[in-house]
């Protein structure tokens, strides 16, 4: 059982936001909270144009609430921030993107199946990505 919902807003200068929210009880036939499955789920990003169509920066929040793992012990919740700088077309036919992952290098876990030996395994911490796009 459950509910979602999204707002997007949009601006004529193309920068936008968007937010949602899931709320979910998910349980087995017996009624007992399922692994992996949060009750809580809520996302925002944000896109802003910098310096006109020629680079963009995003905002990212992600919020996951307390799982349990497959030993039925609570992990806890955690929220994530990205930020991502971007140029499409910054040369002809050349697209750049730059984001940092985990901006302020939040420790967390997730559960994992019956396949390894524990029960939850440490994510990455922060992490940055360049991403150079050419198109011929």
């Amino acid at each position: 059982n459950g509910v979602q919902g999204e707002v997007e807003r949009l601006w004529r200068d193309s920068s936008s936001v968007r937010v949602s929210y899931s709320l979910q009880h998910a349980q087995d036939q017996s009624g007992a909270r399922l692994v992996n499955s949060p009750n809580h789920i809520a996302k925002f990003d944000a896109m802003v144009p910098l310096l006109g169509d020629k680079l963009r920066g995003g905002l990212a929040l992600r919020y996951l609430g307390s799982r349990l793992s497959r030993s039925d012990a609570r992990i806890g919740a955690y929220t994530t921030a990205d930020l991502t700088l971007s140029s499409e077309q910054l040369f002809p036919g050349v697209d750049v993107s730059f984001s940092i992952y985990n901006l302020f290098d939040k420790s967390y876990n997730d559960p994992v199946s019956d396949a390894h030996r524990q029960d939850r395994i440490a994510q990455d911490g922060r992490s940055v990505r360049l991403k150079i796009t050419a198109r011929f």
